[in-house]
């Protein structure tokens, strides 16, 4: 018996949820759905400890291995797994990616290799506050050097003379020979002020950036007030929420995209995290793309019409791709990324070129049919190529909540 799509996901859900009944521990399936060829199975967890929801996971995994669910449904075409979890609130905890293989190994018992070979996006609260912590630790480090750079250009190595009272100053190089760092050298010494220091000492001193790095020196204090707010949090170990971390990565971004345009060596820590979010969004929006529907069958409707259903398919793919070159084109590429990103705007150039190929020859009614399928090839071989950088993009973002 053949099952259309939506029946075939309707059972995977009913199977999931009856696995209690074989001795494992229940689970609370919200839905089931198709991402390009992931199957993806929305889960609510029985609890917000990181360890705790990856055990569920791991659990589901091995369920869904166990259904056989490419032979049971071929209609889905399904390559991976996909889990999301999520709390009682709604709130999004963790998201796995396993290829069938690794689901395997999760059916088998073998969670240490599931676990090593799977994609995992976090975002558990503990997971949201050490992200937290990196992103203010990324914009403290990225003023400190932006001090340094200008503090150097315009007074020298004693320019942290003009930046604190003798008594300030004093404090700070105390703090340095208490741990032993060499308290006379001036990018030592900004390694113990702080954001609300470093946003006083800036703003204070914004004659010294005259370059375009420190377009709006008052919008920047508002914005890195707001920062601290989040910093005070993540220093008294008290929950950040989603909201809050969406917040504190796009201050991020205010602050350090003007630095990143003048001076992207001091901040490549930065921008290769932000070249990994934007291009990772680049491929998301790309989904649409790969989940186009195959035509239907010959025979089951006037040819005319099928091949106009494929080439409309087609046509939202090309849409798709020249949208997502289009992109990339504006991405600052920081050096360590660029050979990924060439990769990938070649692997979009085959796709682009194979669709057109694939589109005029779906419109020439005098085509033949070895000529459509050469096309036909063509352009599965390019859309492999774009699927094989995208999930290495895709692996960059490891532990990377999706927004």
């Amino acid at each position: 018996m053949t099952f259309d799509c939506d029946v075939a996901l309707r059972l995977i859900v009913e199977c999931l949820g009856l696995v209690e009944r074989l001795g494992a521990d229940p689970i609370d399936v919200r839905q089931a759905r198709m991402s390009d060829r992931t199957l993806v199975v929305e889960i609510t967890a029985r609890s917000i400890d990181p360890i705790t929801v990856r055990g569920e996971i791991c659990g589901v995994m091995g369920a869904l291995s166990g259904l056989g669910i490419p032979e049971l449904f071929p209609v889905l075409h399904t390559e991976s797994f996909g889990v999301r979890a999520y709390d009682d609130a709604g709130e999004e905890l963790l998201w796995v990616v396993s290829s069938i293989e690794t689901a395997g190994f999760a059916g088998d018992g073998r969670a240490v290799e599931w676990l090593a070979n799977s994609l995992f996006q976090d975002n558990t609260p503990a997971y949201r506050r050490s992200q937290a912590d990196r992103t203010i630790g990324q914009v403290e480090t990225g003023l400190r050097e932006l001090l340094d750079h200008h503090g150097l250009q315009r007074i020298g190595d004693a320019y942290p003379n003009q930046l604190w009272s003798l008594s300030e100053l004093s404090r700070i190089k105390s703090r340095a020979d208490d741990e032993g760092r060499y308290s006379h050298d001036a990018r030592t010494l900004l390694d113990y002020v702080f954001l609300p220091q470093l946003r006083d000492a800036i703003v204070d001193h914004r004659d010294w950036f005259d370059d375009g790095c420190l377009p709006d020196p008052d919008a920047l204090k508002v914005s890195l007030e707001a920062l601290n707010t989040v910093r005070r949090k993540v220093a008294h170990h008290r929950e950040i929420s989603s909201d809050e971390l969406r917040d504190c990565r796009a201050i991020a971004r205010i602050c350090l995209t003007p630095i990143g345009g003048a001076h992207p060596y001091l901040i490549e820590d930065f921008l290769v995290d932000r070249w990994e979010e934007q291009a990772a969004q680049i491929v998301d929006g790309m989904r649409a793309g790969f989940d186009s529907a195959d035509p239907p069958p010959a025979g089951s409707m006037p040819e005319t019409q099928r091949r106009q259903i494929a080439i409309d398919a087609l046509t939202a793919q090309q849409l798709a791709v020249n949208e997502a070159l289009s992109s990339l084109s504006r991405l600052v590429v920081p050096p360590s990324r660029q050979q990924l990103h060439d990769a990938a705007v070649k692997a979009l150039t085959h796709w682009q070129t194979a669709l057109a190929h694939l589109i005029a020859a779906g419109s020439n009614q005098h085509l033949t049919t070895t000529e459509v399928q050469a096309a036909s090839a063509v352009y599965g071989e390019a859309l492999d190529h774009v699927r094989e950088v995208a999930e290495e993009i895709r692996r960059l973002r490891v532990s990377a909540p999706t927004e």
